[in-house]
C-alpha cells in the first residue's frame, strides 16, 4: 500500500509521515520523501535540476521516484510518500499513474489555517522561509483539485494526533 501525504510548505508532511512510520511495524514500513530522495539523485547526477522545479514538474526526477515508489511497494506493506502535489501545473497526475498501474494507494491532503502554516515555517530554523511562504496560497487549489480524496486539518493537533488518526483509519480499512 502506498500512503501518499501530501500538503503545502509547513502543513507537516514529513513529521508527521515519521510520526506514522513509529507507528507501523519496522519492517514492513518505508518512507520516502521526495526531498531526501532528490538530494540522493542530484548527489548522483547534478543535471537533474536542470529539469525544473519544484519536483513534481521535474520530469527526470518524478520517473527516478515513481521508479523507488514501485520498488518499494513490491518490498514493504506500507510505503509512506511523502510529497507535495501542491503547484497546480504537474505534468502528469501521480496518484492517477499509481491508480492505472493497479496499486492500492491512498491519498491525504493535510491542511491548516494559513497563519498556522506561515508561523511553523517561520519557526523552522532548516526551511528556506521566503520560498515556503511563496507556496502557502498553492493549499486551496490543492483541496480543490484533489477533493474526492482524505483532507484532514492540522491546525492545533499535534503530530501524534494527526498519525494516529490516519493510522486509525487505515488499520480500520475506511480509508
Amino acid at each position: 500500500m502506498i500512503l501518499w501525504i501530501d500538503g503545502c510548505f509547513g502543513v507537516g508532511k514529513s513529521t508527521v509521515a515519521d510520526a506514522i512510520a513509529e507507528m507501523l511495524p519496522k519492517e514492513e514500513t518505508q518512507i520516502l520523501s521526495a526531498d531526501i530522495v532528490f538530494r540522493e539523485e542530484l548527489a548522483k547526477d547534478r543535471r537533474i535540476f536542470l529539469f525544473g522545479y519544484p519536483l513534481q514538474n521535474n520530469e527526470l526526477f518524478m520517473k527516478l521516484f515513481k521508479e523507488r515508489i514501485e520498488s518499494s511497494d513490491s518490498s514493504y506493506k506500507v510505503v509512506i510518500v511523502d510529497m507535495s502535489l501542491a503547484e497546480s501545473t504537474v505534468k502528469e497526475d501521480p496518484i492517477q499513474y499509481f491508480i492505472a498501474q493497479g496499486h492500492d494507494i491512498i491519498h491525504i491532503i493535510l491542511y491548516a489555517a494559513q497563519d498556522e502554516i506561515e508561523r511553523r515555517i517561520k519557526n523552522d530554523a532548516k526551511r528556506d522561509k521566503q520560498f515556503a511562504l511563496n507556496w502557502v496560497s498553492s493549499q486551496s487549489s490543492l483541496l480543490e483539485h484533489y477533493k474526492n480524496d482524505l483532507h484532514i486539518e492540522t491546525t492545533n493537533k499535534s503530530t501524534v494526533e494527526i498519525a494516529t488518526e490516519i493510522v486509525s483509519l487505515v488499520l480500520k480499512g475506511e480509508i
